[in-house]
């Protein structure tokens, strides 16, 4: 393996170890987490180890996308070394409950290798399961300070079961500092017995400079949902609350984008329920191409069941949208009567009554004013200083 010496010219030393860093099979893969990456490269030096499934390329039906072990991602004009290790994904049922060992079992050897030549002050881990647990297994064997970040919106899943409560205590309980996305995140964790309660909120955050603002439109007509295709986010309800906007005389659009296994489900929905003429399934986009389709829409609707954060509502509000969401954890912490909507979850009544009281406000709605709330709350550069803050606490506790 081949290590470059980073320059001489910052101090600071940091690994981000994230198994959902983009990768070329899955570009889009929480590009967020690459986003505060190039913010971080401007005051450190940020090494990348994304850890990769073995024959991802084939889960993912693009056989002829290679992953390479090493490559140069360019970020805010600079180059940043991402390492992808490869680790064993079998079937959920059979591998779940040792992926995080595994995990550390195969990708230790790229973070020893690396921290020698890079001696690492410290490393940030994103999510707690499986790359927290397999994270501060590294980092302790190697006598490393590290960060978790958890964004985990089903964490609770875990933190609900023995075994898995263990290993996630264990890594929280290390770990130097403990990060959480969310209000609700954090209250998840803090009421699981034995976990340090000492517990920071961060919320993500958007890069506002790439994002354009809409246009002012004189009615709420055209709608977009973002993300994963998986009942967790809802979609199903959303698609009966159209049902009952429809009979009363209410049409509105919907654009789906995003792809899943949930798919087949609501296409046939749409066809059962009468609304092919009014819903579109367009697939995956890259991150890129998201922003760029953003300002064509009125409204965001996100009707998860469970959300740590919700970052696809600050990209429509940083374009100047309302948002029509649930009160479904993350949400909460980001959505305000001046931005948008929120309604109680898995209600197919309460999104169509939410979708009413949106339409009814809509002249109340000002795209620079959501714009502004957006950059006040959730700028990228505000949410890098912040962890940047952390970040030197750490470092200087350690030295």
């Amino acid at each position: 393996m081949v290590v470059e010496q980073a320059s001489s010219g910052k101090s600071m030393r940091v690994l981000i170890y994230s198994h959902a860093y983009p990768n070329p099979v899955e570009e889009s893969r929480s590009a967020f987490v690459r986003e505060i990456v190039g913010q971080l490269s401007e005051k450190m030096n940020v090494t990348v180890v994304a850890p990769v499934p073995y024959f991802l390329n084939r889960q993912r039906k693009k056989p002829q996308v290679s992953i390479p072990f090493h490559r140069k991602d360019t970020l805010a004009g600079r180059m940043i070394d991402v390492y992808h290790p490869r680790y064993l994904l079998l079937p959920k049922a059979i591998l779940d409950p040792v992926v995080a060992q595994l995990m550390a079992l195969t990708t230790f050897h790229c973070v020893s290798r690396l921290h020698r030549c890079l001696s690492f002050d410290l490393v940030q881990i994103n999510w707690g399961f499986p790359d927290g647990v397999a994270g501060a297994m590294i980092c302790r064997r190697l006598k490393l300070p590290y960060i978790i970040t958890e964004h985990q919106g089903g964490i609770s899943e875990y933190l609900d079961k023995p075994y898995y409560q263990k290993l996630l205590r264990d890594a929280y309980n290390h770990a130097a500092s403990l990060i959480t996305v969310s209000e609700s995140l954090k209250q998840t964790i803090v009421k699981t017995p034995g976990i340090k309660k000492d517990i920071t909120v961060i919320p993500n955050g958007i890069d506002l400079n790439l994002m354009s603002l809409r246009e002012k439109r004189t009615q709420l007509s055209k709608l977009v949902y973002i993300g994963y295709l998986t009942p967790a986010k809802g979609i199903q309800y959303l698609l009966q609350a159209l049902t009952i906007l429809k009979a009363k005389g209410q049409n509105y659009s919907l654009d789906i984008i995003g792809n899943g296994a949930f798919m087949p489900v609501l296409q046939r929905m749409v066809k059962d329920l009468n609304l092919l003429e009014y819903i579109r399934f367009l697939g995956l986009y890259t991150a890129e191409e998201v922003r760029k389709a953003l300002p064509d829409y009125d409204a965001l609707v996100l009707p998860s069941l469970i959300e740590s954060f919700g970052l696809v509502l600050i990209e429509a509000m940083a374009c100047g949208l309302p948002v029509l969401s649930t009160y479904s954890g993350g949400p909460e912490s980001i959505v305000t009567p001046e931005t948008g909507v929120l309604v109680k979850p898995g209600s197919d009544s309460a999104l169509a009554q939410g979708l009413a009281h949106l339409s009814e406000r809509w002249a109340s709605y000002e795209p620079d004013q959501i714009r502004a709330y957006c950059r006040a709350h959730f700028a990228l550069e505000n949410t890098c200083a912040r962890l940047s803050e952390v970040f030197i606490s750490v470092a200087g506790k350690h030295d």
